[in-house]
């Protein structure tokens, strides 16, 4: 069976290789980068939008920090309203 390409899922976190801005494109990560929610909303916050990571042993892929994030934070319609047992 194929290992999920989804993050949550994710045995571990991933090793980030680059990083993508619109005025620099691609430059080489800080040795040690991992991905996770903290550092993906860093990243974000120092005006990247994409890291590529390490996927296997040879492979790499491109992820959007933006769609990583929307994994691992949910949206306020998505909590759900807490409700009180009655007793009859």
């Amino acid at each position: 069976m194929a290992a999920s390409r989804h993050p949550s899922r994710a045995a571990h976190e991933k090793r980030v290789l680059a990083l993508y801005t619109g005025e620099g494109g691609w430059v080489p990560a800080e040795r040690g980068v991992k991905l996770t929610p903290a550092s993906a909303s860093d990243l974000m916050e120092r005006g990247f939008s994409m890291a590529r990571v390490r996927d296997g042993w040879r492979g790499s892929r491109q992820v959007s920090l933006c769609q990583y994030l929307q994994v691992f934070t949910p949206a306020a319609s998505d909590d759900l309203p807490l409700r009180r047992r009655s007793n009859p």
